[in-house]
């Protein structure tokens, strides 16, 4: 996710904050492992991250994350989750914090 944000085709725009459950679905085109989860939110905060198969609607990894300064990417060490080929998933972000909304990324590919 990293390499991806650093790609000069992506845009991020700080939104207003909200009180939902952010996510994007992908599959990956090759078996492959997820062993790290984490987030970068314009606010620090405590942040809950979630993996889901989006076919099953089934929860597969959950981490709560703190983040302690602002836009920073802050990663976590996971049980190892196997990601199959061509299966949905959907990670996401709660943007409640402490009974708060919180403002977020929207991130756009430039080229679409």
């Amino acid at each position: 996710m990293t390499k991806i944000l650093e790609n000069k085709t992506w845009t991020e725009v700080v939104r207003p904050a909200v009180s939902w459950e952010l996510g994007y679905s992908s599959s990956a085109s090759t078996k492959g492992k997820i062993t790290q989860m984490g987030c970068r939110m314009p606010e620090p905060g405590i942040y809950t991250v979630s993996i889901w198969n989006e076919t099953k609607k089934a929860l597969l990894r959950q981490k709560v994350v703190e983040q302690t300064s602002p836009d920073k990417f802050t990663l976590l060490n996971v049980n190892e989750l196997v990601i199959e080929k061509d299966t949905k998933y959907i990670i996401s972000l709660n943007t409640v914090v402490n009974a708060k909304a919180r403002t977020y990324f929207r991130i756009t590919n430039k080229t679409l």
